[in-house]
Order: structure tokens, then sequence, then C-alpha cells
């Protein structure tokens, strides 16, 4: 260790420091595990953290760290504190420090439960440094905290009754657009990265009119508050059209359901959801003399 700490003194570096100013009173192998995943997550973001020794224990970040700081000449310094335990809570909290003055750049904080949560809680303080954004924003499904998600009480799998307001835009010979109305319902139960909706609506706007009930399958491929999602399903379609004199015709069968969108609010306890259906009849739909073979949708709903 003697001679480490000589040949370190002796030898210039670059890229990072990552100081451990603070161990919060915990035993030394859990405080440097902890130093370790910070430095594991800012390699992984590509930022090369230095592995001299003198930045391996824990020290103040004062007069002392400014003049080893400048005899490496590193380019970047990130500083760690562990607050401590204050009952199963562990406080945490991670900067970027300038490397000359000691003076914060950007800093995030967020309290665990548990060490086990710590460990997670890490990673997400260095994306939130590295990305300049507050913590709160990297928090996803399988992250969030338990002080994060006590409000509103984040549970792996959720349903919900949603309501909405579906637009359609289909057309029939004959007839003109106008006054678009509509109402939906629905029952969700959603998961991490997916959702399944048992749903019904129905829409007119003069020149076409839809009703449709049935189920869908929708992937999410984020667990952030907000994601995209895909979904499809099956289900009873009904359109009213035009002979294409004008009059009003109807057909209905089975259907086939496409959508994309966006769902926002997912680490709480409602949902807006905003996409685009497209609804394909699986019967000949020709005498109702449709402006297209399908029927396009935007839908916007809120479920709670």
């Amino acid at each position: 260790m003697i001679l480490a700490l000589i040949l370190a003194v002796a030898t210039p570096v670059s890229g990072a420091a990552l100081i451990l100013a603070d161990d919060g009173g915990l035993d030394r192998v859990t405080a440097r595990t902890l130093r370790s995943l910070a430095a594991q997550g800012l390699r992984k973001r590509g930022v090369t953290v230095t592995d001299d020794p003198r930045f391996a224990f824990v020290q103040g970040v004062d007069a002392t760290l400014a003049q080893v700081l400048k005899e490496t000449g590193v380019q970047r310094v990130f500083v760690l504190r562990v607050g401590g335990k204050l009952g199963k809570k562990v406080p945490l909290a991670f900067e970027e420090v300038d490397p000359v003055r000691l003076t914060s750049i950007y800093a995030a904080d967020l309290v665990a439960t548990g060490m086990d949560e710590a460990d997670r809680n890490i990673a997400r303080l260095v994306e939130s440094v590295l990305d300049r954004k507050p913590a709160g924003d990297s928090a996803a499904m399988t992250t969030v905290t338990a002080e994060e998600k006590r409000p509103f009480q984040k549970k792996p799998s959720e349903r919900f009754v949603a309501l909405g307001f579906p637009f359609g835009f289909q057309g029939s010979t004959g007839r003109s657009y106008g006054k678009p109305f509509g109402l939906s319902g629905a029952f969700m139960i959603e998961a991490e990265n997916a959702r399944i909706d048992f749903s019904t609506l129905g829409e007119v706007h003069s020149s076409s009119g839809t009703f449709w009930v049935g189920i869908s399958a929708n992937w999410l491929p984020s667990d952030r508050n907000i994601t995209p999602y895909i979904g499809a399903g099956v289900g009873y379609l009904f359109i009213g059209g035009s002979d294409g004199n004008g009059v009003t015709r109807t057909g209905g069968g089975m259907g086939l359901l496409a959508e994309i969108g966006v769902e926002a609010m997912r680490l709480h306890g409602f949902r807006i959801l905003a996409g685009v259906q497209m609804l394909v009849p699986l019967y000949d739909a020709k005498s109702l003399t449709l402006a297209m073979p399908v029927t396009p949708l935007v839908h916007v709903r809120f479920a709670f």
C-alpha cells in the first residue's frame, strides 16, 4: 500500500477522480462497494475514472484534496456522500465539483430504503449528474424508490378504468365531414412492459360512424414515466356509411385494431394516453362506399 502511494505521487494521472467524502458510518466493505458502483456507472457512460490509491479512502473535500488534485491533473472530480443509516433509510448524494475551486457544478440526492435500493440509486444519481437533470426524472418502474412512490403506492401490476374521446376521420360517398363526437370506455390491466385493454368506443362525424368492442394487447418498450406503445386487437366492428347517394347504410362483423401512441404518468396512480388507431373490418364493406378501407381514429384517454 505504501509503495503504491509513492508510485501514485510520482505518476500524474488523467481522467476523473471519484471521491468518497463521507461513508455515513457504514462498514468499510459496504462503503467501498458503493464507491465501486459509482465508478462502474461513470465508466459505462464513457468517463475514465482513475484507480489512483490516493482517492480510494474516505477524505474531505478540502484544501488537502485540492492539492492532490492539482498534482494528479485530473480533469473532472465526482464526490459521493453516504449520509448514514436513519433507521432503514440511507441518504445518498452525488455531485460533480470543479477540480480547482471544489465548488459544486451539479448535484443530486436520493434516499434509499435499505442497501439493495441504495445500489439502484447510485446508478440513477450518476445518470442524473452526467445528464444534468433532476434525479426524479430518472425514475423507472423498476428503480423508483420507496420514498418517491409513497404518495402513489406504485404497484408492479395495476388495473384502471378509462374514459376516452375518439375522433374518426372516415368518409363515405355523398356525405360530408362535420360535427365529430365520440366516447369510449375501457378496463385496463397494466404491467411493466405490457397492457391489456378491454374496450368499447363509439363515434360519429356526419360522413361516417364507428362502434367497436373488443380486446387488445399493447407493448410498452420503456418503464419510465412516459413511454410510447404499440398494440393490436380483435373484436366486433360496426361501421356506418352511405349507399353512394347520401343515404345511411351500415355493416358489422369481426374486425381488427392496430394502435400506436404515447402513455404518460406511469409512476403515478393514473394514466393519460394519446394515440392513433386503425380499425379494419374483416367483412365486405364495399356497399358502405367508404373513402378508405380502414377507419382511422385519434383517441385520447384518461385512466384511473
